[in-house]
């Protein structure tokens, strides 16, 4: 997919900078990005951490992977370069939530490493990325998409240093949340 970028587009100068508007939240911009192969456990511990949030009186929202492919990037292929724009998109958006003090939660598989790298880069000092770190062995169990079972390969590379890994063999989805809350608290994020 090609797509144009345009050049007589500008950005508004709005009267608060970013740094004055986060200073009203108590999450300034913050972005939690769960990255893991399919069947890892993302869209459950993102369910349970903006559960968690909410209770903690935090304003949080998902963007998950599949529901993204259905709506904002649904015109969108699985070729490399429909999955680079995917998460550009994704990126941008959580970046823009994140201005309102609403806490992104993106749940998405992000395979390669220069994705989740886009993403960062996009994002800036408030990516937080969390691996969800799952054997295969365990997502081909969960395989309720038929991903693995139809031969699809879209290769993972693991990442390089996450701010949070999560090995999800022995916890609930519920417990992984804590964890990363724990994380945000401990850093003073929360």
């Amino acid at each position: 997919m090609n797509i144009k970028k345009q050049n007589n587009i500008y950005e508004f100068d709005f009267t608060n900078n970013e740094n004055d508007y986060l200073l009203q939240y108590k999450t300034f911009g913050v972005i939690i990005w769960l990255t893991g192969l399919s069947g890892a456990g993302k869209s459950s511990i993102a369910n349970e951490l903006n559960k968690l949030l909410n209770q903690k009186k935090y304003l949080s929202i998902i963007l998950d992977g599949d529901s993204i492919r259905k709506g904002l990037s649904s015109d969108l292929d699985f070729s490399e370069n429909g999955r680079l724009e995917n998460i550009r998109r994704v990126a941008e958006t959580a970046k823009l939530i994140s201005l309102s003090g609403i806490i992104p939660i993106c749940a998405l598989i992000s395979p390669l490493q220069k994705y989740r790298k886009l993403a960062r880069e996009i994002i800036g000092n408030n990516f937080i990325e969390c691996y969800v770190d799952t054997p295969l062995e365990i997502c081909k169990q969960r395989d309720y998409k038929k991903i693995y079972s139809s031969g699809f390969d879209f290769g993972y590379e693991a990442p390089i240093e996450p701010e949070i890994i999560l090995n999800t063999f022995n916890m609930t989805a519920k417990q992984y949340a804590w964890k990363i809350f724990e994380y945000l608290n401990n850093n003073k994020i929360v």
